[in-house]
């Protein structure tokens, strides 16, 4: 039911873009209301689209319990006005940031398609060793290469941490 003092809004999800890496298929574009109804879905949000309005608005909406930065220069003043300002939006959130190319020491994307398994590891440590392995869970990407790329093995990760199907679903600017 929409309300009108209720922002709402529409994520589409194209399965030729971004597969879905559980047992859960799905094969046709669908829509989802935010907030999601359910807590086993990654976002994934190309950052270049976003500025502080748009990234605010989504953090509002979606309520990510995890927020894993695979960025190569994971800057936030664009989004937030710097990396303080992000961190108490996050923890206003009650969100979890992780910076995975910093824990490991990546600076560029080439070794982060081509060995997954270099990065992989620590989503899946980090989600695993948590008493709340739920999500949603927001990927924080800024490349269209490595949107297709990583996303799929962040999303093996992720269900594989959990035990637990996922879907993955890409956020982009203009449906705020």
């Amino acid at each position: 039911m929409n309300r009108p003092d209720v922002p709402w809004l529409k994520l589409v999800y194209d399965s030729l873009e971004i597969p879905s890496f559980s047992e859960k298929v799905d094969t046709e574009i669908r829509q989802l209301s935010f907030p999601f109804p359910e807590p086993d879905i990654i976002v994934v949000l190309d950052v270049a689209q976003f500025h502080y309005v748009s990234f605010k608005s989504a953090l509002d909406q979606i309520k990510p319990k995890w927020i894993f930065d695979i960025r190569a220069a994971p800057r936030m003043d664009r989004l937030v006005g710097g990396r303080s300002h992000a961190f108490r939006e996050f923890e206003r959130i009650g969100s979890r940031y992780i910076d995975i190319f910093g824990i490991v020491g990546l600076t560029n994307y080439k070794k982060a398609i081509h060995n997954p398994g270099y990065w992989t590891p620590v989503v899946e440590e980090f989600i695993s060793s948590s008493l709340e392995r739920r999500g949603p869970y927001l990927a924080l990407l800024d490349d269209d290469i490595m949107i297709n790329s990583v996303s799929r093995h962040f999303a093996s990760s992720v269900s594989h941490a959990t035990g637990r199907e996922v879907s993955l679903s890409r956020l982009d600017a203009e449906m705020l």
